[in-house]
């Protein structure tokens, strides 16, 4: 049984290397249709949902065909974070366009949050005092995260109540349903953690409907204006 690594990665425009936008997951013993799979985790509308994923993506993405890249690690044997070596398989896609020409900063995101079965295994572990210090934090070790962007400015709007940005409820719906899709695809698509050098089956997650930020995928300040 092989345990598969994708980093998906997304080249920007600007082609320069640090703007490559990168999402990983992780499947034990995927099917043979994985790539397939994981395209159309961002090119196919799901079940339910009003769009593909990928017309949330920033146009700073690029979207020359086949430029965009799935690398594929066999980790099998690297569960506790040793170094994989070059990838076992490379395939290539086109994300799907983008609804708007206009960019946000390329820092934020909408975080897809997974997690496995927790079954008895405690939020907790030792410790002192509310907070726990001194403690570690086992059932972290069952959750994932996938940072979904960058993003376009027609996955924004604002609260009416308070004017505070967030996301539009279509995007955190239709990544919802594209990652509920994926599972179904991908049922052994997985959770892992280097503390445990082990990974395990995701069962669900959620996606939060406010905005998370990633300062590695800061652009550069580029165009300076001095003053006075």
């Amino acid at each position: 049984m092989a345990i598969i690594r994708v980093q998906v990665r997304l080249p920007a425009v600007s082609g320069i290397p640090r703007d490559t936008a990168v999402h990983d997951f992780v499947f034990s013993n995927p099917s043979a249709a994985l790539i397939t799979n994981l395209i159309a985790f961002y090119n196919s509308t799901p079940a339910g949902g009003s769009s593909f994923i990928a017309r949330y993506l920033a146009p700073s993405v690029s979207r020359v065909t086949s430029q965009a890249v799935m690398n594929q690690y066999d980790i099998t044997a690297h569960l506790a974070g040793s170094a994989a070596g070059p990838p076992i398989v490379s395939s290539t896609f086109t994300p799907g366009a983008a609804t708007s020409a206009i960019s946000m900063p390329g820092a934020v995101a909408v975080c897809l949050d997974m997690h496995s079965a927790f079954g008895t295994v405690p939020e907790w572990s030792g410790g002192s005092g509310r907070q726990h210090k001194g403690g570690t934090r086992p059932r972290g070790r069952l959750r994932g995260r996938l940072f979904f962007g960058p993003l376009n400015q027609a996955a924004m709007t604002s609260d009416t109540s308070n004017g505070v940005s967030q996301p539009i409820t279509a995007l955190v719906t239709d990544l919802s349903l594209a990652a509920k899709a994926l599972l179904v695809a991908e049922p052994t698509w997985s959770v892992w953690s280097r503390r445990n050098a082990a990974v395990t089956p995701i069962v669900g997650g959620y996606v939060a409907k406010q905005w998370t930020r990633i300062a590695k995928r800061d652009e550069e300040n580029r165009i300076l204006t001095a003053w006075p």
